[in-house]
């Protein structure tokens, strides 16, 4: 790595040194995003072994929970000390988590660590895109944005059957661990690969009061999306206290910000011309995922009849995101254009929504629900690369980190509101998935429909200095 090199690189940099800044990231986003699925998808085997499946939800919760809370904190720290430096310091609990849960046996540690595996994923959740938008600038930043989804597609796709693989030719244990080696590799590539580019030359003020205040929002917010209607009723004294402690929680939050030096979310980026807006129309796509990926397949299997290698096809679609995403990428290095490829995402995903509405029932054709599904997944394409490359674009390097973790954070608000949505729907709606799932489109639907009117009014192609 060359000391000397300044940052963002120049379109005229050489192959052979813009690859070398790609690596860094691609692995990270990589390991991390493998890590993660094995060890869901390891999880209930290693519980098990160790004779203890009915703690199975309780450590699924634990991660869900720990990652939520810190991918807000991982922004602002980074922004703070660097890229490089958060990722080199929250990468090493990560490792050691993965390293406690496959050599315990002990069911409490085992769950201590699966909370810090999943806090130290939240840290470091965002900060490949933050990495390359600081060493790419011009056309280059979007082009390699847009390899780093195709790779985070890849890991997706593959992880899981990697992991499973491996747990059949040794243990359940061992496969995690040896998936886990991957965010070594990470570790050393950006140790020694990865320039330590900071934007703040004061000293840094690490926002404690926000923090707590933070956590006091999030984790009983999170907690009773996730219990209630499930272990505890919507109106039990604890689901209810729950909900008011957070909202005491963000009334506490507001105000220690407000008053912060250096707060953990900036409210002054809600001020930057499409922010926010961004912010929702993305995370507005996150239910009608769930739909596709989770409740279209019950309804298959529970209604339809479908085999599991049928509904399991649904999930060989990642293999579009891998191809269209360096496609959208170069695209949109070129026009600049990221309205109008909001614009198609939106309209697909309208159409997959009006699909699941009208079309769906117990007479549906297989081929018919391959087609929406892969309407869905295009969508997808033509949303997340344009969201983090704009994103990229319109934030101030200072900021990017903070700004690029909340998108991370309202995406697993939205992801843990839409389950808990369409859980209370499928309980209460009788019938069972068969009726249930015409309420859930519904839903998708008036979401579809509301990001579109966001798109027309309030998201905006953003000015490129010297263009």
């Amino acid at each position: 790595m060359n000391k000397m090199q300044t940052y963002p690189l120049p379109d005229s940099a050489s192959a052979a040194l813009k690859w070398s800044m790609a690596l860094p990231p691609t692995l990270l986003i990589l390991s991390l995003v493998s890590v993660r699925l094995s060890a869901i998808n390891l999880t209930t085997y290693i519980m098990n072994e160790l004779g203890t499946p009915q703690f199975f939800a309780i450590a699924i919760l634990l991660l869900n929970l720990s990652m939520t809370i810190s991918s807000p904190v991982g922004g602002k720290l980074s922004d703070l000390f660097g890229r490089k430096r958060l990722v080199l310091w929250g990468l090493v609990p990560f490792i050691l988590s993965v390293l406690v849960c496959g050599l315990t046996s002990n069911i409490y540690i085992f769950l201590a660590a699966f909370f810090t595996l999943g806090f130290s994923y939240g840290l470091c959740s965002t900060m490949h895109n933050g990495m390359v938008a600081d060493v790419f600038g011009g056309t280059d930043r979007v082009r390699f944005i847009a390899y780093l989804t195709s790779a985070q597609s890849l890991a997706q796709m593959l992880a899981p059957v990697i992991a499973g693989m491996l747990a059949d030719l040794f243990t359940p244990k061992m496969a995690l661990m040896g998936i886990g080696s991957l965010a070594i590799a990470a570790w050393l590539l950006v140790c020694f690969c990865y320039p330590d580019i900071r934007y703040r030359d004061k000293k840094a003020q690490i926002d404690f009061a926000g923090i707590g205040a933070l956590v006091l929002t999030v984790a009983p917010f999170t907690l009773a999306l996730t219990l209630g209607g499930k272990q505890l009723p919507w109106t039990s004294p604890v689901t209810v206290g729950m909900l008011l402690v957070s909202v005491a929680g963000l009334a506490l939050f507001i105000s220690v910000e407000n008053r912060a030096a250096e707060p953990v979310i900036d409210f002054g980026l809600f001020r930057i011309r499409s922010f926010l807006p961004m912010a929702m129309f993305t995370a507005f796509c996150l239910p009608a995922q769930l739909l596709a990926l989770s409740y279209t397949v019950m309804y298959g299997n529970q209604v339809l009849g479908f085999s599991a290698a049928q509904t399991g096809a649904f999930g060989i679609l990642q293999i579009l995101a891998i191809i269209m995403a360096p496609m959208v990428g170069n695209w949109l290095s070129r026009t600049r254009d990221y309205r109008k490829s909001f614009g198609i995402a939106g309209i697909l995903l309208l159409l997959f929504g009006l699909g699941m509405l009208f079309v769906m029932s117990p007479s549906v054709s297989y081929i018919t629900i391959l087609i929406f599904m892969l309407i869905q997944s295009l969508a997808m394409n033509f949303d997340l690369t344009p969201n983090t490359a704009m994103m990229s674009l319109i934030l101030p390097a200072e900021k990017r980190g903070v700004g690029m973790a909340f998108m991370g954070f309202s995406f697993y608000i939205m992801n843990t509101l839409a389950s808990a949505v369409f859980g209370l729907i499928l309980n209460n709606v009788p019938g069972g998935i068969e009726y249930s799932f015409r309420y859930m489109a519904m839903a998708v639907t008036g979401l579809c429909v509301i990001r579109l009117v966001v798109l027309k009014f309030y998201i905006h192609n953003p000015e490129i200095p010297g263009e």
